[in-house]
């Protein structure tokens, strides 16, 4: 599994990329090329058809009962071949008065759910691939898909189809749902914001792809070495996809929801994510207790009939459902179980306390929440002490797309006029440290082009940021993050001394 920075990146990808499923990253050729798999017609249509209905379930799970161990053991043995058509019938048997029955109903279950989530991912990437070949052949097949209830089978018949047919495709996009998200909140939030997947069309951006664009985008001086690694790179990253997808399926991320109490600081406050999207939550909690292996520091309760997760003091993870997800923190336990607790009882309703508070409405009255990216926020005393927020009170953040821009707006509003244009000298001031150092260390051009994109200006007590970004979010955004798998990754090729390249050099 991957860990620390890669998670966070592997987060940004999918968010920058359109919001694009976890298993999107994975090129079919990839895929198949790591499953050992000889590529046909017949064997994408099986792989991508629906499972056989196996009528001797009822006599296997009848045959654990036998008094003869070899009956009992090729019952188990069957049954562990059977794969997700098995699942339903022997959850029943998991509640069996026989102690054993119920005992090995349950060990199948437990290496049938991992069989089950690779079978999953193998019918989705069929089915993609299905689309990607253009199988005319396949298009009555897929047809049966489009109205799948599986997670995620339906919409990638459709694209599949759309792509066999020549049609535009665009998954659309859950957009009350993340408005549901902010009604949640409690009144006291000071800060505010939501990143907002775009709509992605019919065809996925990959590892491979964004490797490339990385390695395009590289400065000269390392082009050559890069690319020497890239390769390995690709497979590097493609493996640790695939084991995420191995132990918890397909994920997407459709947005995120972030907010800040208006009093922070050391002993007070709290931060909440709320993540709206499609995963399977009974595999991922699965996959944390494994990865927690024991440690005395996760902790695993029901409240309110939600399954919450405990991994450092600080933490608490809320698996609403296999579309929400919500991690609360703060600088105790007891602000963290308030603070979690607000927004579970706020779900029950549908209803929390922001609509009351009428300062942050009033500020976000002129931003556009539909953006890709928004944020609102009233700074508290303890921020407005950092020499780069001295004497700006609350703050709007927007974006916008033109042509192959995407522009950002910061705006800040203060009540000092000289305060102001004091905070924008040591914004200014900054971007300059930063392009200096940035044409200096010879990094990435589309780091380069966004720093130097950066204008900071102030008029009377408002301030302004202002920022684009040239292209898509792939060659600006998301290349230098596959640029630092790249000059970090130990199967990158060194140089003639031994060493490999620090991260922007």
């Amino acid at each position: 599994m991957m860990f620390g920075m890669e998670y966070f990146v592997m987060l940004f990808i999918i968010l920058g990329q359109g919001g694009q499923d976890l298993l999107d990253f994975v090129s079919v050729d990839a895929y198949w090329k790591a499953k050992n798999v000889t590529v046909s017609v017949e064997q994408l249509q099986k792989d991508a058809g629906p499972d056989e209905k196996i009528e001797a379930v009822a006599d296997l799970i009848k045959n654990l009962q036998s008094e003869e161990f070899p009956v009992r053991e090729e019952a188990r043995k069957k049954l562990l071949t059977m794969g997700p058509a098995a699942i339903e019938p022997l959850k029943a048997a998991q509640d069996s008065k026989d102690p054993e029955v119920a005992a090995t109903a349950k060990d199948i279950l437990t290496q049938l759910a991992s069989h089950a989530r690779d079978r999953q991912v193998r019918r989705l990437m069929a089915v993609r691939t299905l689309g990607e070949r253009k199988e005319a052949a396949a298009v009555p097949l897929l047809k049966t898909l489009v109205d799948s209830k599986e997670p995620f089978v339906g919409e990638y018949a459709q694209r599949a189809l759309a792509a066999i047919e020549g049609k535009a495709w665009t998954r659309p996009m859950a957009a009350k749902s993340l408005e549901a998200d902010f009604n949640i909140l409690p009144k006291d939030t000071g800060i505010v914001a939501q990143i907002r997947a775009t709509p992605t069309g019919e065809k996925p951006v990959t590892i491979d792809a964004m490797v490339e664009e990385a390695v395009k985008n590289s400065p000269e001086a390392m082009k050559d070495r890069i690319a020497k690694g890239k390769d390995k790179v690709i497979t590097k990253i493609t493996s640790q996809v695939l084991e995420i997808a191995d132990r918890v399926g397909n994920i997407r991320i459709d947005g995120l929801t972030l907010a800040v109490a208006q009093d922070v600081g050391p002993d007070k406050g709290w931060a909440s994510f709320v993540a709206r999207g499609q995963y399977d939550r009974a595999a991922v909690i699965e996959a944390l207790e494994t990865l927690a292996g024991g440690s005395p520091r996760f902790k695993k309760e029901a409240r309110d009939g939600v399954t919450v997760i405990s991994m450092e003091r600080e933490f608490s993870l809320a698996f609403v459902s296999d579309h929400q997800l919500i991690l609360s923190s703060a600088p105790n336990e007891t602000l963290k179980t308030a603070a979690l607790d607000g927004l579970l009882t706020a779900l029950k309703t549908g209803k929390g306390g922001i609509a009351e508070n009428s300062a942050l409405a009033a500020l976000m009255k002129d931003v556009d929440t539909k953006c890709m990216i928004w944020a609102a926020g009233i700074l508290s005393d303890a921020i407005k002490k950092e020499i780069a927020f001295t004497g700006i009170d609350t703050f709007t953040l927007t974006t916008s797309r033109e042509k192959d821009l995407i522009k950002f707006t910061l705006t800040g509003q203060g009540k000092d006029a000289d305060v102001v244009a004091s905070t924008i000298k040591v914004w200014s001031d900054g971007i300059q440290r930063m392009l200096q150092s940035a044409q200096k260390a010879n990094t990435l051009k589309s780091l380069v082009e966004i720093v130097e994109s950066l204008k900071a200006s102030s008029d009377g007590t408002k301030a302004l940021v202002t920022a684009q970004v040239k292209g898509n979010v792939n060659s600006s955004l998301v290349s230098p993050l596959m640029l630092y798998f790249i000059s970090e990754s130990e199967v990158m090729e060194p140089d003639d001394g031994g060493n490999l390249p620090a991260p922007g050099q």
